[in-house]
Formats: C-alpha cells, sequence, structure tokens
C-alpha cells in the first residue's frame, strides 16, 4: 500500500484501517 501526504490524516487513516481490514477478512 502506497503512503501519501494527506490533508485529511483521519480519513487517510480510516482509509487504511479499512483495507487492512478487507484484507484480513477475504
Amino acid at each position: 500500500m502506497v503512503y501519501t501526504e494527506h490533508e485529511n490524516p483521519e480519513e487517510t487513516m480510516y482509509q487504511v484501517l479499512h483495507h487492512q481490514f478487507v484484507a484480513s477478512a477475504l
């Protein structure tokens, strides 16, 4: 996963956690 600078760190954190959750659920 590529981490990029984002103007909304909380949204980025949510997206990262969401992708990790989906990946672990598969």
